[in-house]
């Protein structure tokens, strides 16, 4: 079973994780960001110690331009 989440507003997500890599899950009224960290790996490694299950991972470019998820 599948289900759909609500469009993310990546703004303030940008502003507070650039050069990051971050989980982000969804509440059911909003996506959050759970784990943050430099690499991928860490930041999975976070997830798996938390509980965290199926997470959406990814990485956040310092510098800004055109960026699609």
């Amino acid at each position: 079973m599948t289900t759909k989440m609500k469009p993310i507003d990546m703004g303030k997500i940008v502003k507070e994780h650039r050069g990051k890599w971050v989980a982000i899950v969804d509440t059911g009224q909003s996506a959050k960001v759970v784990v943050s960290g430099n690499t991928r790996k860490q930041v999975q490694r976070k997830c798996k110690e938390l509980g965290i299950e199926r997470p959406i991972i990814t990485h956040i470019p310092s510098q800004l331009g055109l960026y699609v998820l």
